[in-house]
This record gives C-alpha cells, structure tokens and sequence, in this order.
C-alpha cells in the first residue's frame, strides 16, 4: 500500500550498487510516467550481465560438477 501511495522508503542496502538501486528506485515511482520501460529495465548495465549469461546459458548441458 505504502508503494501506491507513493510512500515508501527508498531502497537502500549495501548489499546493492548504486546503479541496481537508482532502478529500483526508479520502478518504484508512484507517476508511471517516470517509471522505466521493460526494454529500459533490460537494457539497464545492472541487469545486462544476468540477461546475457541467461541467454547464453539456455539449453547448455552442464558438466556434473556445474561448470
């Protein structure tokens, strides 16, 4: 509720670079106009590296040990 409302606390966690939280932050804007779009999102250099190891990944037969 507190994110429909536009009043939620900004995401912040050490844990997370700063360029993942600027998305989030972003994703969570209450005016949909300044939320990202999903190529925006896909497209964004956090998210990069994840979707090209998905990719390339898929279909691939791992070794027993996972590599």
């Amino acid at each position: 509720m507190k994110i429909m409302q536009g009043a939620y606390e900004p995401v912040d966690n050490p844990m997370y670079d700063a360029s993942l939280l600027e998305l989030l932050n972003t994703m969570l804007s209450y005016d949909p106009a300044h939320r990202p779009a999903a190529n925006q999102i896909m497209a964004h250099v956090s998210v990069i590296p994840t979707l090209f190891s998905l990719y390339v990944d898929m279909g691939a037969i791992l070794s027993p040990t996972g590599n």
